[in-house]
């Protein structure tokens, strides 16, 4: 069985540490609602993990170059800020024991995410974790977002830390383009099987963060993921 050992370990923010993506689908059904269109599920599924470029360009592509997208954001930003301000946001499961097993055994981690940092302090701070993470890169900060290595590279600067020894967190297939560019190891949580084209960037995959967790061992002072569910 393969290993890789690692000095610390980054995580993305929607749809891993936080079940944000039903609220983000919510608002954007909302806002395409009050235009006129009908976005599907299978739609706003794509959006996840991607810049609003490309959540721009899937849109004007369903329905047309007309599609006011500018407003489109407007009104589904603002459904979403409301939604989270009235209903919370809930950590996804395993989230918490997860950031309980890197603070006992002080392994440092830091937040790379794509939301800007006025929204990733909304976020954290109405889940109740927003102590939790000292260190973070939102994409206020990169001149580009995921899928482009530029957040993970920040992060792992403000590691201090080379990429070869940050293991990368992610959800999304973007996510996991994004820290591979960026030179990380790494990891995938999702129960879906990927499909064979987009599965040489993964290192590993779980079903959860649970899973995990139960996976990280400090050996020889130097933590590392003991199994592996795919090894490129």
């Amino acid at each position: 069985m393969n290993k890789r050992s690692f000095s610390a370990i980054i995580l993305d923010m929607d749809g891993l540490v936080l079940d944000t993506e039903p609220v983000y689908q919510q608002a954007w059904q909302y806002g395409g609602k009050q235009l006129g269109y009908e976005l599907t599920d299978q739609l706003c599924e794509t959006f996840s993990g991607n810049s609003l470029q490309a959540i721009r360009q899937a849109l004007q592509q369903q329905f047309g170059a007309a599609f006011d997208f500018e407003r489109f954001l407007q009104i589904s930003s603002q459904h979403w800020y409301e939604l989270i301000t009235n209903q919370g946001v809930q950590p996804m499961p395993g989230a918490l024991q997860l950031l309980e097993t890197l603070q006992n055994r002080q392994i440092s981690y830091a937040l790379a995410t794509n939301s800007p940092a006025h929204i990733a302090e909304h976020c954290l701070r109405h889940a109740g974790i927003e102590t939790q993470f000292s260190i973070r890169v939102t994409s206020d900060e990169a001149e580009q977002t995921k899928p482009a290595p530029d957040i993970y590279q920040l992060a792992m600067q403000k590691l201090n830390t080379p990429a070869q020894q940050c293991l990368c967190i992610e959800d999304s297939l973007p996510g996991i383009q994004s820290a591979h560019q960026a030179g990380g190891i790494t990891v995938l949580i999702s129960a879906k099987q990927i499909e064979e084209n987009a599965s040489s960037q993964i290192h590993y995959q779980f079903s959860s963060l649970s899973k995990l967790a139960e996976k990280l061992k400090p050996l020889a002072g130097c933590p590392r993921i003991e199994a592996v569910a795919r090894e490129s």
